[in-house]
This record gives C-alpha cells, structure tokens and sequence, in this order.
C-alpha cells in the first residue's frame, strides 16, 4: 500500500450536486481531525501498517481541505507523520475552493510539503455557479488560478463541470478558454449527473431544472476534447486531461486497480485483490468508533465476476484501453471469448479502429465511445448471477 487518502468532511457551503460526505458546521473540525489520527494508529494496530510503510502518493480531499488553518494543516500531517513513511512522497494533493486561494496561503502549503493542488473552478459562468450554491463566483476563480500561475511552485490542476442547464458550445468555449489561458499542467472536466438525494437531483425531478439531452452532452464532450488537444493535453482517462509529465499519479493508483488506504468518515479503502471497505459516513458515529477503538466501517470482498467487470469498467475508461493479453492472464482465455463474442452487438464506431478485436493488442474507445463508456462496459460485464 503507497497511497493514502484523507478525508476531510468539512464545506463552508453545500453544493447541489454533491453527493460526497461532507458538513457544514464547522464545529466538530478538531474532533474528527483528532479521530483521523488516532485511526491511522489503529490500522497499524488492526491491519500491520506502521511507520515502516513508506508512502509515495498522499492525497487530501473532501470536503474542503483547504478550509483547514494552518495549525490543523500541521497536526493532521504530523500525525499521519507519525504512523507512515512520507520522506520518499512523489506527490502530496490538497483539494482547493477557490475562496481559499492566496499568496499567504500558497506559500503555507508549499512550506507544509504539499506538491499539487486540485483547484475547484467548476465554472467560470456566475449563473451556474449560482445555482448550484457554489462559494465562489467566477471573479474570484479568476483571481485564484491567476494567484496560482504566479506564486505556486508546484503542479496544479482545475475541475471543470460541464452539461449544466443552458449550456451551450459558447458557454463551454467560455468556461475552458478561461481555465486553458492560465495554463495548468492538469484538468479534470466532469459531466455533471444528478446523484440521489441531491437537492440538483430534486430540482430536476421537480422540473425546476432540466439537464441536456445525450446527444447535446456528446457534442459538448466533442468540443471539448478538440479544444483540449489543440492546447496539449491528452485525455488519458475519460474525464482527465494532462501535458506529458503531468498526469495524477494519485488518482491513476484507483484506475489502475493498485490498493490504497482510506482515512477519515465514508473514505474508501483497497486492498489491491478482491477486498474493498468504506467507513461509517457519518462524522459522530465515525468518531466514536475510534475514540472507542475500534473501525466502523463495511468490508466487501468482490468474487471473481465483480473483479472481472470492474476491470473491464477501469480500463475502458484509460486512454490506453482494455489489453486483451491483460484481461486473459488476469481471467482468462474464455473470459475474454466472452467479452469479445458481447463485442459483435456494439458499434464498431464507438472504438477505435487499430486492436478492436485483435489480440495482441487493446481494446481503446473512440470519442463517440467514451461518450458511452458505462453502456459499453455494462454490455461487456459477466452477469453476477450466473
């Protein structure tokens, strides 16, 4: 295990879109930071992990990490200090809303080790960000990448949405121009979805909103890898975007199925094989547990058929694709009989022409495809049932 995941369960403002483990009140922040710590203790205790586990990628998300002081910046990294091996890090991640962006407190950052900071823009259309109860407005996003570009001496990123109500090519034209002219050497550009329980998934249910149609989202996903290819950046996974050297090497440890430890309320952990667990996404309950000593959390061992469709899932979504030599010494040759005899009742329009079917080579998805990469893999899946 070489990467670590902390969550850090704290927003000044409820997104709509959200749908990750967060709160708003502020006011248990050194309880749970405490908890974190004293969880990576006991996962020394209950799972062998120690100081000897030299970690090389760390990452804090949430949440808004960046909404943390410096003093508790200090602590939580001292104490994760104090259990892991973090003098051979290649890369440390702090997610950032821009209204936490300054000179002072990049040069904070910076001092404290991090390396990479994952900037949330999402927008730079005031209406948007609006409505989805977004801190910042798009002036302060502006300020922030420029903050970034001038003083920040590490890597960076920006987090774009894209398939918001009323947007068009200009709006999306609009919202990557801006974030291309400050040149990141990352972008992540998500389409937004309406996850249960909401309040976009309850506006839209209502009819107060209405999202874009497929084919308007295809076109948008269009422009939007032309515009990022003309600029430099390869689409590496479908919704990531990087120039040579600078791709997440984080976030490329969960699509490339290596294990990593998750720390903190809802965080996720895995252990590289068959074996996935979670803890209690509740920020009392999750520190509870720990001061009591012991991890609530669900624990789920995947079978052979779960492992066989989440593999085919991860890598369809690489820009490298699905290795038929891969999926055959992983699951075998009828395994991959299968997926290739499910491949007949797909377009061959959504993959790429070179190792469609060949052995030997790769099963890549074309722009059209990765537009319809759940169905696609979904297709391809084994049925757990049989």
């Amino acid at each position: 295990m070489r990467s670590l995941y902390v969550h850090i369960p704290f927003c000044r403002k409820a997104c709509h879109y959200c749908a990750f483990h967060f709160s708003t009140n502020l006011s248990g922040t050194e309880r749970v930071l405490r908890c974190i710590v004293r969880e990576a203790e006991l996962r020394g205790k209950v799972q062998g992990l120690n100081d000897s586990q030299a970690l090389d990628t760390l990452y804090w998300g949430g949440g808004t990490p960046s909404i943390l002081n410096e003093e508790s910046m200090v602590f939580l990294l001292k104490g994760i200090a104090s259990c892991f091996d973090l003098r051979q890090l290649k890369e440390f991640t702090l997610e950032a809303n821009p209204e936490d962006v300054s000179p002072a407190a990049l040069d904070r950052w910076y001092r404290l080790g991090i390396t990479r900071i994952s900037l949330g823009v999402q927008s730079v259309n005031d209406e948007f960000l609006r409505s989805m109860n977004r801190a910042h407005d798009a002036s302060q996003a502006m300020e922030a990448m420029q903050f970034i570009q001038q003083h920040w001496q590490g890597k960076w990123t920006v987090d774009l949405i894209y398939g918001y109500p009323q947007q068009g090519i200009q709006e999306l034209s609009r919202d990557l121009e801006a974030i291309l002219e400050f040149e990141p050497g990352h972008f992540s550009a998500y389409q937004l979805t309406q996850e249960p329980r909401t309040a976009l998934h309850n506006k839209v249910q209502k009819g107060l909103l209405r999202l874009p149609d497929d084919d308007c989202v295809l076109e948008l996903m269009e422009i939007l890898y032309k515009k990022a290819g003309d600029h430099g950046y390869r689409a590496y996974e479908i919704s990531n975007f990087a120039r040579p050297g600078s791709e997440a090497l984080h976030n490329s440890r969960y699509w490339s199925g290596d294990s990593y430890l998750g720390l903190g309320p809802s965080a996720h952990s895995y252990d590289g094989i068959q074996t996935r667990s979670w803890n209690v996404n509740h920020n009392i309950r999750y520190c509870q547990g720990v001061e009591e000593g012991r991890l609530d959390q669900t624990v789920e061992v995947l079978g052979r058929t779960e492992q066989l469709n989440e593999f085919l899932m991860i890598r369809l979504r690489l820009d490298e694709g699905l290795s038929w030599a891969m999926l055959e010494e992983n699951f075998g040759r009828e395994a991959c009989s299968r997926v290739q005899k499910r491949l007949s009742s797909l377009s061959p329009a959504w993959f790429m022409e070179e190792g469609h079917t060949k052995a030997g080579s790769a099963l890549r998805l074309s722009i059209w495809g990765r537009g319809m990469a759940d169905y696609i893999a979904s297709t391809l899946f084994d049925d757990p049932n049989d």
